[in-house]
């Protein structure tokens, strides 16, 4: 089994001395358990600092190809990292984020058994003002939520694929700049099944330099774009109507927009309802921060495996599914 690893950098010099330590040791171990790890990096834009740690990197670990190139948009580093790669297998890794080696590892034998997408639970390290929290997904979301439009369904940031699903599927749309990842895997749910693995498959770190989880009125408009195409209208977000309009002019020709939800994103009670959005979001905000903390204790029983013992005293309940 070879297995690729695409890499996307653009202005990472703070996290590359830590990605370069994880990816050399993530690359040992997996190559101990007989699999062949290739990291296709796309530098966009490289500074002098970036190139010397990436060319170290390069010489030190094996199977390490570089893309130096203008600056391009996430989704389309992605598309020429897998159209470079070589693996039966290709994931991303984010130079902020770590990867669990035997998480590659479990993957790989699911592909060898046959699956197409396999999928992770992880872990969300959150980091502000010197404060760190962590929750640990939980894979009660099934793909066939989705394709029931009953809930939205996130495969997380460690999803893998086989070239032979990317090609079923298709390019990721380059005319996303945050959520195209959703957007691709929404895509294919229709058309393919994915397969869960029990292996945790790194650390999300959300540190406020995030493409993503940010908050951002672009990150709601885009998501308000997937929730269209995928055709879960049901389910828009109020969002700024000028800059919800101007974002989905890049779509507007592919699909046709319901005129209840044109009316909901940019009509006559659509500043309202943004203004009112934005005036809940910090109690919104202050609940999941709250959810956070309550989820630590819960987080350190179970990485301590110590569920089992205290639920026979009755301190805490017992696991009667798979998380």
């Amino acid at each position: 089994m070879n297995i690729s690893l695409v890499s996307s950098f653009y202005r990472v010099q703070a996290h590359l001395p830590a990605w370069v330590a994880r990816a050399e040791s993530v690359a040992s171990a997996v190559q101990r358990a007989g699999i062949a790890l290739e990291f296709v990096i796309i530098a966009n834009d490289a500074q002098p600092e970036e190139r010397t740690l990436i060319e170290a990197f390069a010489a030190h670990v094996r199977n390490v190809h570089v893309h130096y190139v203008s600056r391009e948009s996430l989704y389309a580093s992605w598309n020429r990292g897998i159209e470079a790669a070589t693996g039966q297998l290709i994931g991303f890794w984010n130079a902020d984020d770590s990867r669990s080696a035997d998480a590659l590892i479990d993957a790989g034998k699911l592909a060898k058994a046959g699956a197409q997408v396999v999928y992770f639970p992880w872990t969300n390290v959150w980091l502000k003002d010197g404060q760190e929290s962590r929750t640990i997904s939980k894979l009660l979301q099934q793909p066939a939520a989705l394709r029931d439009r009953q809930r939205k369904f996130y495969a997380g940031p460690f999803f893998m694929f086989t070239p032979t699903a990317y090609r079923t599927v298709g390019a990721f749309d380059v005319r996303f700049r945050i959520t195209g990842d959703w957007e691709w895997v929404n895509r294919a749910l229709a058309v393919i099944d994915f397969t869960a693995s029990a292996v945790n498959g790194g650390e999300f770190f959300v540190h406020g330099g995030n493409l993503s989880n940010t908050g951002s009125s672009l990150q709601i408009c885009e998501e308000n774009v997937v929730r269209i195409l995928s055709g879960l209208t049901d389910q828009l977000r109020p969002a700024p109507p000028d800059q919800m309009r101007a974002v989905w002019s890049l779509w507007e020709w592919d699909v046709a927009l319901p005129p209840e939800a044109s009316e909901a994103l940019w009509g006559s009670g659509a500043a309202e309802a943004w203004a009112r959005w934005q005036t809940d979001e910090p109690q919104r905000q202050a609940a999941v921060r709250k959810g956070r903390w309550r989820a630590f204790p819960r987080w350190l029983i179970d990485t301590l495996r110590l569920r089992p013992l205290l639920a026979r005293f009755g301190l805490v309940k017992a696991r009667t599914s798979p998380q």
